[in-house]
């Protein structure tokens, strides 16, 4: 196990960030389980940032939320909470 200080939250977002983006890129085309909350919104603006400056093409890549599962009484709250965070930071067309 390697563990990663950094001196802020946005310096470890970077870092998380990088490191999943080289992990997606060794598979073909890469199922991603995002977790909400605050803690993983820093990763995903910095995903985003990278999709939308053309240095990151996601095209290939799949998202499902943790808590969207069969038979949850949350999907549909997990699914437009996904939405939201999406609109938030990206420029959707």
């Amino acid at each position: 196990m390697k563990i990663f200080v950094a001196d802020t939250y946005e310096g470890i977002s970077k870092k998380a960030a990088n490191d999943m983006i080289g992990l997606m890129r060794s598979f073909k085309n890469p199922l991603l389980c995002v977790a909400s909350g605050d803690t993983p919104e820093g990763l995903y603006k910095e995903i985003v940032d990278k999709v939308n400056k053309n240095e990151l093409d996601i095209s290939a890549w799949s998202f499902v939320g943790l808590d969207e599962w069969i038979g949850s009484k949350m999907l549909k709250a997990s699914f437009v909470n996904m939405v939201e965070l999406m609109y938030l930071y990206w420029d959707l067309e």
